[in-house]
């Protein structure tokens, strides 16, 4: 099984440092308290070499191992809360959203609050609850660990749920609001994200969501972190985004969590382009270079690696992916 980052989660991040920008095109006569969004991402993942021994980059072995594909449909509802007549609170609100999203072996629906008490803070809590099945022999939506076949086992679908229920706070900061002007759009972005997984219906301490292995029930970290320039062209931002994640008890794994680090934090590097067609459509390109676990001894498959033994971080290249953004 091979592991997929996630392409939603890196460039949700981004997308909400314009959006508003978007927005306040409209006249406040035309704007509805109520926004939908169709969101479409492919992804197209190189294989890189299983390489032993401490920290150091893995090269490219195929330039082929896999292409994924997600669709989500959002709708959010926003009421205007505790503003006041200055620059700073002037927009606070609470928006109400729900999502669904949908691969070819998972769904996954979920509801989330926002609420943003200045213009540079954003306050988010919600739940997801997804179920997944099987896409041929060896690609399944949701699986657990068996450590004597040494290798992911598919589960029932709707028998066994993801649940996660999630948490997180978000700081962002563009220069344009202290020096206005078309070109001075130099933004940042922090979020902090706490969240519980759980896979039901199964005794394994290891399972795997949406191809994504070694997972395991817990409480997990999140950091994203976006860098970028903002123009008033097509192509609207050129930026950087880096995530790290891991979890906080490394116990989470546990007879193997010493041996396989079991609280490793992964980290993800991935530059963006995005190009605005109007002002409901909008590309995305992202590259996504990730680091995931060394070890000290030689394998060909990432079914094998719960039984080895960590020994530094392996930065390898992981995909490229296009995204379009729709808005209604």
């Amino acid at each position: 099984m091979k592991r997929v980052c996630s392409i939603l989660l890196l460039l949700c991040c981004a997308a909400g440092l314009f959006s508003e920008e978007v927005s306040e095109k409209k006249s406040e006569e035309e704007k509805s308290p109520w926004e939908f969004w169709l969101i479409t991402d492919f992804a197209y993942h190189v294989k890189s070499a299983y390489e032993t021994g401490d920290s150091h980059f893995s090269a490219v072995e195929s330039p082929y191992r896999s292409i994924k594909a997600r669709t989500r449909f959002e709708a959010a509802y926003t009421i205007p809360m505790l503003q006041k007549d200055n620059p700073l609170m002037k927009d606070n609100h609470l928006t109400l959203m729900g999502t669904c999203e949908l691969t070819p072996v998972t769904i996954l629906p979920q509801i989330m609050a926002t609420f943003s008490p200045a213009a540079m803070l954003e306050l988010n809590a919600g739940i997801k609850a997804g179920t997944g099945w099987s896409l041929g022999e060896d690609t399944f939506g949701i699986a657990d660990y068996n450590f004597s076949n040494k290798q992911y086992e598919r589960l029932p679908p709707f028998c066994s749920w993801y649940v996660s229920p999630w948490a997180s706070a978000l700081v962002q900061f563009d220069l344009g609001a202290l020096w206005p002007g078309d070109w001075h759009h130099i933004v940042a972005l922090a979020e902090y994200t706490v969240r519980y997984d759980k896979m039901t219906g199964t005794s394994s301490p290891l399972w795997s969501w949406r191809t994504n292995p070694a997972m395991a029930d817990g409480w997990v970290y999140n950091q994203y972190y976006v860098v970028g320039y903002q123009m008033p062209l097509v192509l609207s931002m050129v930026g950087l985004i880096a995530e790290l994640e891991g979890h906080y008890n490394a116990s989470d794994y546990g007879s193997i969590a010493d041996s396989f680090d079991g609280g490793f934090m992964s980290a993800i590097l991935s530059p963006i382009l995005i190009f605005t067609l109007s002002e409901t459509d909008e590309i995305y390109f992202v590259g996504n270079i990730t680091a995931r676990r060394s070890f000290a001894e030689s394998h060909s498959e990432e079914d094998e690696e719960p039984l080895l033994t960590k020994t530094g971080r392996e930065w390898f290249l992981d995909f490229f992916a296009v995204r379009w953004v729709h808005r209604f």
